[in-house]
């Protein structure tokens, strides 16, 4: 399902920073380069909810199939302590 994104221009990073990382607090942002889109900016929350949610989901992909081959998808940026309690929900849900 596409999700209609509000957009920018490229060149907002440059001239109106504060207002387009303002506007990453409604949601993600696409930045157009020649009307096209070229990018897509999240804020940091964003990201790290979108990164739990996929260790999450290969998690649970992982303990019920195990026969799936899923590569590993680990990013630094996220606590450790966030990993331990999705981990622990994870574990929470196979008893």
């Amino acid at each position: 399902m596409d999700r209609v994104m509000p957009t920018a221009p490229i060149s907002d990073i440059h001239l109106n920073q504060k207002e387009l990382l303002e506007r990453l607090n409604d949601g993600p942002v696409v930045v157009m380069s020649r009307s096209q889109p070229a990018a897509i900016l999240v804020s940091v929350e964003e990201w790290n909810r979108t990164a739990l949610s996929i260790e999450a989901m290969l998690a649970i992909i992982r303990k019920t199939r195990p026969w799936f081959t899923v590569p590993l998808y680990t990013l630094t940026d996220i606590h450790q302590k966030y990993l331990e309690e999705t981990q622990n929900e994870t574990m929470a849900l196979d008893h």
